[in-house]
């Protein structure tokens, strides 16, 4: 058993020194393993038997180097007292510095502490000490002097000390002054009121000027100010002295200056002068009775009685570049102007008025000064609104009150670009009082035309040439309204400018149709036609050059639909007038071109269909006396159409619808055949007509 346990040990053994190089190196070389640890036993012995003797040798040596530790023991244990006596001495210092700093930041705060106690015990005394240059300039300064405001803001800045801390109203030496600077505030505050009201007062004068005043006024707004915080009652007595004052003031101004306006109005549309009113309208029945002794003038005094130019704008649009002028002086030398020029030189007042006392009641009144401003001109407006209503109805000039609106609208703009608010509900209620009023003179003009009221026709020799008075006025309300344009008319008056052009359509066509003689409806309408569509496109023109943005479309949408319309009617009466005397002067072609296209319709055979023999004597009539029925064509038109540009137009029209005529004539000729062919050669041909024309 213990032979196994000496094996087991022994491979454990040889495995744990396996990588041993020594043992390797035995066991490869073969010799037995006692002999080399006898060899090995003996070695060892003489290393022990020199290292013994080497101590030995070395004895001394070594007790001495045991005395050297000895001693360097016994210094570093010194060196160890020392400096644990150094860092106690350090400790002690630290913690002198430590008390050194906590007593320096005591010091600091005390001092600091002071300081405070020294400011806010300085500003103390300053706020409510009350030193005897201060009564003396309270009491006896002027109020107008420099010294009496510096005392004012010095009193005002202790007074709001005094308010604003509770605790100093407490305090002991507040009450040693607190009766002292009671009767400073009560002086200042009487010497102020007493001064302020004179002020106002002065306001108050026949002769003075508010602007003026109140350019002085504003020198002292600190007065005002003073007051409002330390004297309430003063204040609100000023404030209601001034509110009552300058009211009155602008209230006289303005009555009386609209009082001498209104004497100056020009009536331009008398209140019983409607677009469908007779021609003799507003005329005395002595003048009615002249007119009938010149018949030779009829023409002449018919055209200045149906009052066309009562609705035409003419220069009255110069009103919008004078806006900025300075207002109207009433005077009995002052010439008589329509009443927009009025309307604007009162908004002129008034904008300047209410600018000015704005800016100064903002300025003055400080913060209180919008509630002071409205309070002020309120009565003003109001007076203004209700004369202005009151002329309004009054008003049957629809270019006048049309004028009214831009001009309205230019004030407004002028008073945004100074973002000038005063007034804003001013300009708005002007306009609720315009608009209304513009849109029942439209509806009285619309029930004028109407067939069952329409008495315009009377007392007028109606001809194939006449252009009633209903159509001159109607041409020029409508041109005015378009060169007034643009983006005035609300889209509630477009379906009374549509209604009223239909109803002086429906008058024109139903005058024509009571002119005895067949064609001299056609002629009649063609002139009417010609009138409007002219004076229409003449404002167009107009608006066009007075217009500032390029981007907007210089005639309204409205416009466009009535200039349109009228054209559409004119062109279909030009038609008809064409046809009709091309008819008349070449009743065979005319004839012989209808038979043609309606067989080339029905793809008949035209040598059946058309004789050639009738063909060709068409065709030779026609070149032998087309230039006579060119002339005798040209005298009839020139006989129905006195008025140069409507000749033109209608003598191009007939000439383009004669040529396109005998084009279709030679086209039914080519499709003949050789027949037909034969004949357009012995025909005139097309460029010889043209040239002709050319040479007419």
């Amino acid at each position: 058993m213990d032979d196994c346990n000496t094996l087991v040990g022994l491979a454990q053994d040889i495995e744990r020194f396996a990588n041993r190089e020594q043992l390797a190196a035995i066991l490869d070389s073969g010799a037995n393993p006692e002999d080399f640890l006898s060899d090995y036993e003996s070695k060892l012995h003489v290393a022990e038997g020199r290292a013994i003797a080497d101590y030995i040798a070395e004895a001394d040596n070594l007790l001495e180097l045991n005395v050297n530790i000895e001693k360097c023991d016994e210094v570093l244990q010194a060196l160890e007292e020392v400096l644990r006596r150094f860092d106690q001495s350090l400790g002690s210092a630290s913690d002198e510095i430590m008390g050194l700093q906590r007593r320096s930041e005591d010091m600091r705060r005390r001092m600091e502490n002071g300081k405070s106690v020294q400011e806010r015990l300085s500003s103390f005394i300053e706020k409510i000490v009350v030193l005897p240059s201060l009564i003396e300039d309270v009491m006896k300064a002027h109020v107008s002097s420099k010294r009496f405001e510096d005392a004012l803001t010095t009193l005002d800045s202790k007074l709001r000390y005094v308010d604003e801390h509770e605790d100093v109203r407490m305090s002991a030496a507040f009450r040693d002054v607190a009766v002292e600077m009671e009767r400073l505030r009560l002086a200042a505050v009487k010497r102020c009121r007493d001064f302020l009201m004179d002020k106002v007062y002065e306001m108050r004068h026949p002769n003075s000027n508010i602007q003026v005043q109140q350019n002085v006024l504003i020198r002292y707004k600190q007065m005002i100010s003073f007051l409002r915080d330390h004297g309430h009652s003063m204040y609100e007595e000023i404030r209601t002295t001034y509110i009552a004052s300058v009211t009155s003031k602008f209230m006289e101004i303005f009555r009386n200056y609209w009082a001498s306006m209104e004497g100056l109005e020009e009536i331009i549309v008398p209140s019983d002068l409607l677009l469908g009113s007779p021609a003799s309208t507003g005329i005395s029945q002595g003048l009615s009775n002249m007119v009938s002794l010149f018949n030779s003038m009829r023409k002449e005094l018919h055209e200045s009685m149906d009052h066309h130019e009562a609705f035409q704008l003419n220069d009255r649009l110069d009103v919008l570049d004078h806006l900025h002028d300075n207002p109207i002086i009433p005077s009995a030398r002052q010439a008589k102007r329509p009443f927009e020029y009025l309307f604007a030189s009162l908004s002129r007042l008034l904008v300047d008025t209410a600018a000015h006392e704005y800016l100064f009641c903002k300025n003055f009144w400080q913060k209180d000064g919008r509630n002071i401003f409205k309070d002020v001109f309120k009565p003003v407006v109001d007076f203004i609104h209700g004369s202005l209503n009151a002329s309004f109805q009054e008003q049957n000039d629809l270019i006048a009150l049309l004028l009214c609106i831009k001009i309205n609208r230019e004030n407004f703009l002028t008073m945004s670009k100074r973002r000038n608010p005063a007034l804003d509900e001013h300009f708005d209620a002007v306009n609720l009082l315009l608009w209304p009023r513009v849109k029942h003179i439209l509806d009285r003009h619309l029930a004028s035309v109407q067939p069952s009221e329409y008495t315009g026709n009377e007392g007028t020799d109606i001809t194939s040439h006449t252009i009633l008075p209903l159509s001159r006025r109607y041409a020029s309300l409508m041109a005015s309204i378009l060169i007034l344009n643009a983006h005035l008319v609300e889209g509630s008056l477009s379906l009374n400018i549509e209604q009223l052009k239909y109803a002086v359509m429906n008058i024109l066509l139903t005058t024509s149709r009571q002119l005895p003689k067949r064609g001299q409806g056609t002629i009649f309408l063609l002139h009417n036609f010609h009138h409007i569509i002219s004076a229409l496109k003449c404002s167009v023109d107009q608006a066009d050059g007075r217009q500032e943005d390029e981007t907007q479309n210089p005639i309204p949408p409205f416009g466009k639909q009535v200039l349109e319309s009228f054209e559409e009617a004119f062109s279909r009466a030009l038609d008809l007038y064409v046809e009709a005397r091309i008819q008349a002067g070449v009743p065979h072609v005319s004839s012989f071109v209808r038979r043609g296209e309606a067989a080339v319709a029905k793809d008949a055979n035209l040598s059946e269909s058309l004789d050639h023999n009738t063909a060709l004597q068409v065709a030779l009539e026609f070149s032998s006396r087309w230039d006579k029925v060119l002339s005798v064509l040209n005298g009839e038109i020139r006989k129905d159409f006195s008025h140069e540009a409507l000749f033109a137009l209608v003598q191009k029209t007939a000439h383009s619808k004669i040529l396109l005529l005998w084009s279709r004539f030679v086209e039914l000729l080519k499709k003949m055949g050789e027949q037909g062919e034969d004949i357009v050669r012995r025909s005139i041909s097309i460029p010889t007509i043209m040239q002709t024309m050319r040479n007419n």
